[in-house]
């Protein structure tokens, strides 16, 4: 921009001067501007000036564009100018940008299991990313019910259930075997260079897109970083919760939620959350007993508040990829990895032939449940917020 603005500004002066020797591609010919003579005084001065002010007016124009292109490669600090950098650029990026964010509401055994939320970027592999937008939105379904996540299930079998000793940390969803752009398969081997990383280990291989620390991710400490969430709901009776006692003998937790019970449609109550309070009664440190008792004592309607753990999502490491071989690859299937989660001697090779475009943001309590399903799990509901 800026070498197009000189050359302008230079035809401006040229043009004023009615000089041949500084036309535009000239300069310097037959001796330069120094040797013509066949200028003309005129008005130079104001035709200068003219010139000048509109030379003044490239140069800021140059300034503003070269601004804006600058602005837009740095939106992630480590990026070298054209957004993935120039081999490397987007290796050294630990900060790396979201340019939005998806959902997906799952159901595990029939169940409602909650919502998982993921930050994804476009900055490595733009196409592919963008067909997993348009996926997650449904905005294609009008030309192609089949241009959509909604109602997909997640693979199903001893590699996706946790404690089959088979289990891969992973889960796959296949969709629904389209990508938005037609019938081939999506390719960016440019792209793939720019963000190519080193799978560590003896094994070697590579992974693309989002750097990952593969060596020294671990998983949360459920203890120490867990984030309490306070959910209360009234429930009318009977409530449809199976209740079950903590191991300590203090405090009570949902073991289940019936189908079609009240409990399930409130859409509130998960596996897994504590009864800390009936009513106004603390149900912290309670009994199965004492809890039950006050829920029976209620009328047909009780106030019941739980308590969800999170763990902290600032140390886990759950990364949402495109595979960029193998079956399914450049349609519309996609992979949700536990990095973090998974064993030492895993970590090195999980990530092998897929591209990172997202982190997990919330819903690691939904994927747990996942990974403990009877059946395959179910995206009901998924979108771009």
């Amino acid at each position: 921009w800026l070498v197009l603005a000189a050359m302008m500004l230079t035809a401006e002066v040229a043009s004023a001067f009615r000089c041949p020797s500084l036309a535009l591609g000239r300069a310097g010919a037959r001796g330069g501007a120094r040797a013509c003579s066949s200028w003309r005084a005129g008005c130079g001065g104001c035709k200068l000036a003219m010139a000048s002010c509109r030379g003044a007016t490239w140069l800021v124009l140059a300034a503003m564009m070269l601004t804006a292109e600058v602005a837009s490669a740095f939106r992630c600090p480590s990026l070298a100018l054209g957004r993935a950098g120039a081999r490397g650029g987007a290796r050294a990026c630990s900060s790396w940008r979201a340019d939005f964010k998806v959902f997906f509401d799952v159901v595990v055994d029939e169940k409602p299991a909650g919502r998982m939320t993921f930050k994804v970027s476009q900055d490595f592999l733009p196409k592919t990313t963008e067909n997993f937008r348009a996926l997650m939105s449904g905005e294609k379904r009008i030309i192609d019910p089949l241009l959509s996540y909604q109602n997909c299930q997640f693979e199903y079998g001893p590699q996706y259930v946790e404690g089959t000793g088979n289990y891969k940390w992973s889960h796959v969803c296949k969709g629904k075997g389209k990508n938005v752009f037609g019938k081939e398969k999506i390719a960016e081997p440019q792209d793939l260079v720019t963000c190519r990383h080193k799978c560590p280990g003896p094994g070697g291989g590579y992974y693309y897109g989002m750097e990952v620390d593969l060596v020294n991710a671990d998983a949360p400490d459920e203890e120490d970083d867990a984030g309490r969430n306070l959910i209360s709901t009234q429930l009318q009776k009977p409530l449809g919760l199976i209740l079950e006692e903590e191991p300590s003998g203090q405090g009570v937790f949902v073991a289940e939620v019936s189908p079609g019970s009240n409990a399930e449609r409130s859409g509130n109550i998960l596996p897994g959350d504590s009864v800390v309070r009936v009513g106004e009664e603390d149900c912290s440190a309670a009994t199965l007993e004492d809890v039950l008792n006050l829920i029976g004592n209620a009328k047909s309607f009780v106030s019941v508040t739980f308590c969800r753990s999170e763990p902290s999502m600032a140390s886990d490491v759950t990364v949402l990829t495109i595979p960029v071989g193998g079956p399914g690859h450049g349609m519309s299937r996609f992979d949700i990895i536990r990095v973090s989660d998974s064993p030492s001697s895993w970590k090195q090779r999980l990530l092998l032939n897929q591209a990172v475009i997202g982190r997990m943001e919330s819903g690691r309590k939904t994927l747990q449940l996942m990974a403990r399903a009877r059946k395959a799990p179910r995206i009901v509901d998924c979108g771009v917020l």
